[in-house]
């Protein structure tokens, strides 16, 4: 739905335009990492913690594997984006790696992700993630940012 969001969340964690991430709309997942990776957090404000700990959204995240991330309920906003490096590994199907529940097909078995799915990461080639999106290329709801 925010293509731009998504994109900037790719473009942190140096994944190609296509890779594949997730979309959360009003509330987010709770995520045990099996692996070693960075992520990076866009769009709609989750009030996000790591092990705990808060983190912040427009930047790129090193985590351990064990280590969980709770994306929460969003504060602002109702859609917010989690980008993987090397992005989910989730085959395409009719061009797009969506998964299309209605139609059951695509993404992750085209369903829904339920508790206990085991999401595989793809391979990241990036040399090393961005730090952060500067901020006036950071969205928030009070401006216009879909034409930046």
């Amino acid at each position: 739905m925010d293509d731009y969001a998504f994109a900037l969340a790719n473009r942190l964690l140096g994944n190609p335009a296509d890779a594949a991430g997730m979309e959360c709309t009003l509330v987010g997942a709770k995520i045990r990492f099996q692996a070693d990776t960075h992520i990076a957090l866009t769009g709609a404000d989750l009030n996000a913690t790591l092990d705990g700990q808060a983190i912040k959204s427009w930047q790129s995240i090193a985590v351990r594997a064990g280590q969980i991330l709770d994306m929460g309920r969003m504060t602002v906003g109702c859609r917010a984006y989690l980008a993987v490096a090397g992005g989910f590994d989730v085959p395409a199907y009719l061009g797009i790696r969506s998964t299309v529940a209605l139609g059951q097909f695509g993404g992750h078995g085209g369903r829904p992700i339920r508790t206990g799915d085991l999401l595989p990461l793809g391979v990241s080639t990036a040399t090393a993630p961005m730090a952060s999106i500067p901020a006036e290329l950071c969205c928030s709801l009070d401006k216009e940012c879909h034409d930046m």
